[in-house]
């Protein structure tokens, strides 16, 4: 249903169909059996779903932002730490944040950049490990997500001149995280 147009779906129930599969992420989700081409194989579908090019339905591209931003939040640290999915992260949510007529849409997109960057501000929690343990996944989650600072800024900052209220408030608390790191 979510990558293939040649199917009539209604938008509505292709929304909908990605939020009940965004309902039903855990916490420390992992792709266990082939962790690279499954989760590159979901955040590229997202990533179709999400653009304004391919997908007309602001209510799916909605959707498919908050999917990536829920993938962002509740992802194990393995999957964090590797390059290529932060960056499939960052790339999903530009092309959200790039629609200019649907709020909804931006406010997805920036969503996603807010559940990556919390992750790295607030740290993980995993059931009783010691805080040393915490402090340390914190430590190694921020140098996996630091060489897009500048990429989050910029998209995070780009926001902040939207004219609806809830972007320009997301944007400012993701800047105001980022301006604690280093």
């Amino acid at each position: 249903v979510f990558g293939d147009h040649s199917t009539k779906e209604s938008p509505l129930i292709v929304a909908r169909t990605i939020n009940c599969f965004t309902a039903t992420l855990w916490t420390g989700v992992s792709f266990q059996n082939n962790l690279s081409s499954d989760i590159s194989a979901l955040m590229l579908i997202f990533l179709r779903q999400a653009d304004f090019v391919n997908q007309v339905a602001w209510t799916v591209r909605e959707a498919a932002a908050r999917a990536v931003s829920r993938l962002a939040e509740v992802t194990d640290l393995e999957t964090l730490k590797k390059h290529q999915f932060v960056s499939m992260f960052i790339d999903v949510a530009s092309v959200g944040m790039r629609d200019r007529k649907f709020w909804k849409v931006r406010y997805g997109g920036l969503l996603i950049v807010q559940s990556i960057v919390l992750r790295a501000g607030v740290g993980v929690n995993v059931g009783t490990s010691g805080a040393g343990d915490r402090a340390n996944e914190k430590q190694l989650l921020l140098e996996s997500i630091l060489p897009h600072k500048e990429t989050i800024q910029e998209l995070a900052k780009k926001s902040l001149n939207d004219p609806e209220p809830k972007v320009t408030e997301l944007a400012t608390k993701i800047l105001s995280v980022l301006s604690t790191w280093p």
